[in-house]
């Protein structure tokens, strides 16, 4: 027991990122993984992990198995502590920011709350309005990251889910939105290192594009699991084109130019774009998702697309906006506890106007959900 307290006072939380990715910084494996709460470095579990201590003097870890409860270890001694022993409960902030863990009811009550928290490095920041850094990864996929973690019928089932073994990119996805909604960060920021590095080592090829992106993510979940069908069929429908019903995820919007007008003078009412489409909805989906195109043969058309982003009436149904995204990624994401209209631009986060959105440039992406 005294050995222990005096490493806790070796225990460096400016060293520990909860955003890398669990993978050994020796032999490159993911599983059996610990973080040196020395330094930060991930190692596998045994060897590796003791000769790191041996050589460093360092000698206290938190095993990053997702699928047990919190483990602690010390090394070269090779003993392990649970997070419900009392001599580790001072290293329960750790335990959290790295794996947030959500019951129905807590999850429940960090939506329910706009206040303020402190970051346990310093700063402050609102779960829920936690900027997602792009730092060396695509800033289309970040688009869709904060995108579906505002979504509430998404965040609801995610924030709460507990891993499975079988469920790799599922599990990825709803400890980014734990995240993003955590109470307990080290940092007012967060990175999504971790699912980007298992994206690029398990998939051949990622969609770059935030349409295409959107589409891949939603039919990787569904193929996985259970869960993943159900998140996907909020955004399914139907379309009749040339008396031909299909399903659809995302509505595509063309916007064509008419050449006797000036640039300056072209917008397009998203309703008529809409009315005036080769196809009609049939099935509206609980979440619409609209893709405005705006390239064409890599020519941009930056024309206004005008819209009321209280109202939009397709098929028989009525949608509200409820986010929305620009080609140089700005997102904009409605708070449904306060009605406030919220502004990811990188590192900031702020409250806008809704006149802001209705006016902003090069939209591209936009997410409606049914009244």
């Amino acid at each position: 027991m005294k050995i222990f307290q005096s490493y806790l006072l070796l225990v460096q939380r400016a060293n520990i990122s909860a955003d890398k990715a669990v993978q050994c910084q020796h032999s490159l494996k993911t599983d059996n993984i610990v973080m040196c709460l020395c330094c930060g470095v991930p190692l596998e579990l045994g060897a590796i992990a003791k000769s790191h201590s041996l050589e460093y003097d360092h000698h206290l870890f938190i095993s990053m198995d997702p699928f047990s409860q919190g483990k602690f270890w010390i090394f070269p001694d090779n003993k392990s502590y649970l997070s419900s022993d009392d001599v580790t409960k001072e290293l329960i902030d750790i335990e959290r920011s790295l794996r947030p863990v959500f019951t129905k009811e807590s999850s429940h009550e960090v939506l329910m709350k706009r206040s303020a928290v402190d970051a346990v490095l310093g700063g402050d920041y609102i779960p829920g309005r936690v900027p997602l850094t792009y730092t060396a990864i695509k800033d289309t996929h970040n688009d869709i990251y904060i995108l579906i973690s505002h979504i509430d019928d998404i965040v609801k089932q995610l924030i709460s889910y507990y891993p499975q073994e079988d469920t790799p990119l599922l599990n990825h996805t709803s400890l980014l939105i734990k995240k993003l909604w955590s109470p307990w960060l080290f940092r007012p920021y967060v990175a999504p290192l971790a699912i980007e590095k298992f994206l690029n080592d398990e998939f051949s090829l990622v969609p770059t594009d935030v349409r295409s992106f959107f589409v891949w993510l939603l039919n990787q979940l569904e193929r996985e699991s259970a869960q993943g069908k159900r998140i996907r069929k909020l955004f399914q429908g139907k379309l009749l084109n040339n008396h031909k019903k299909t399903s659809f995820i995302v509505l595509p919007l063309k916007l064509e130019l008419n050449s006797l007008l000036s640039k300056e003078d072209v917008q397009f009412d998203i309703s008529h774009l809409i009315d005036t489409a080769p196809w009609s909805v049939v099935t509206c989906p609980k979440i619409l998702v609209i893709h405005i195109e705006r390239f064409s043969s890599g020519t941009l058309n930056d024309a206004l697309v005008v819209f009321n982003p209280e109202l939009l009436s397709v098929g028989d149904s009525s949608y509200r906006l409820i986010a929305a995204s620009t080609i140089n990624h700005h997102v904009f994401t409605l708070d449904t506890l306060t009605s406030r209209w919220l502004k990811f631009n990188h590192l900031e986060v702020k409250e806008v106007e809704k006149d802001e959105i209705v006016v902003a440039k090069n939209i591209q992406l936009l997410i409606w959900s049914k009244l």
